[in-house]
């Protein structure tokens, strides 16, 4: 695969291969965790483009900062109101990048969803 960034892990019974078609490289510490989370079932939680890839290339759930907001409004751990504050910080107060008119919607569908 000659577009492919590869990144091995050699671990005491074989060598992984991770690959990430877009993006930068995968980091060292990444992949272990990668390789320690493909063992069991878990979620990776993380805003890394690369990371999330090479994660669920290998059957590896994962979620970001938006996913993790909209889990905590179903699961009860914020309300509706606080998920939206924290949405709306995101440009301020996280180093998150995300396009302002996407994020501009998920706020509209939070707020539309629990009558805000």
């Amino acid at each position: 695969m000659s577009n492919g960034v590869f990144a091995e892990k050699i671990s005491s019974m074989a060598i992984e291969k991770v690959v990430v078609d877009a993006g930068p490289i995968i980091h060292l510490d990444e992949i272990d965790c990668l390789h320690l989370l493909s063992d069991f079932n878990e979620i990776i939680l993380t805003d890394d483009a690369a990371a999330r890839v090479a994660a669920k290339s290998i059957g590896i759930r994962t979620h970001g900062t938006i996913g993790i907001l909209l889990r905590a409004i179903r699961r009860n751990f914020l309300t509706p109101k606080e998920a939206v504050n924290h949405l709306i910080n995101i440009p301020d107060k996280s180093t998150l990048f995300i396009k302002k008119d996407i994020l501009e919607k998920i706020i509209a569908e939070v707020k539309n969803e629990y009558n805000l």
